[in-house]
């Protein structure tokens, strides 16, 4: 998967097809690679995927955005792994905004939809695909729209609420940075944008909470 000195064959394949379409504007890559990998439940091996596809995004693909499937470790194939959460989660933190987690849509189907331990039927995976396409262009289209945003600079106190959720950018599809945020906090606003969204300051970061997610004033 790593390719610096030698690329493997999945990497070749993909720029083989990348350099014999040259039409193509923009190209999204998504990976399903790991299922036995993940098995085997250690930390090492989920560090060498990380370190693989971070190789992908900065060296290989820069300009295509790859996205990462999650592994279906809870069917019995899995039985025996003693960590069965780490491939998925090293993943998922390493690349937040790019993988794509479908324990809920494997766990629906397992096992009446799975032709052996680890494999799934024809229809499961065209259903995954689908998914998969819809979600990315949702994603795309977010992050396209909330580039685009315009912001009014302020400078105010408000409190969070019970509907305050923070996010990366103002956009809903975007990644979450604290879906659940205690009521009653204080938050500095920074900023309005003209797209809906209050820009707030958290120490060193910045994020974004959705008009309704904060209140002017507190009974105290």
């Amino acid at each position: 998967m790593t390719g610096r000195a030698a690329r493997d064959g999945g990497v070749q394949k993909i720029h083989e097809i990348i350099n014999t379409n040259p039409n193509v504007a923009h190209w999204n890559i998504i990976s399903m690679h790991g299922a036995v990998s993940a098995s085997k439940g250690t930390k090492a091996i989920s560090d060498y995927y990380v370190n693989s596809y971070r190789n992908w995004t900065t060296y290989e693909f820069p300009e295509a955005d790859c996205w990462f499937l999650s592994v279906a470790t809870m069917t019995k194939y899995y039985r025996g792994t003693k960590d069965k959460n780490v491939f998925n989660n090293t993943i998922a933190a390493a690349f937040p905004d790019r993988f794509l987690d479908y324990t809920d849509f494997y766990a629906s189907r397992s096992p009446h939809r799975m032709i052996d331990t680890i494999h799934w039927d024809e229809e499961t995976y065209i259903d995954l695909i689908a998914d998969v396409i819809q979600k990315v262009r949702q994603k795309r289209q977010g992050a396209d729209a909330a580039s685009d945003y315009v912001v009014a600079e302020v400078q105010a106190l408000c409190y969070t609420n019970e509907t305050t959720i923070v996010l990366e950018q103002p956009d809903l599809g975007g990644t979450v940075l604290f879906p659940t945020v205690a009521a009653g906090l204080p938050i500095l606003v920074t900023g309005v944008t003209d797209n809906g969204y209050f820009r707030v300051e958290l120490g060193e970061l910045v994020g974004f909470v959705p008009a309704g997610g904060l209140t002017a004033n507190i009974d105290r």
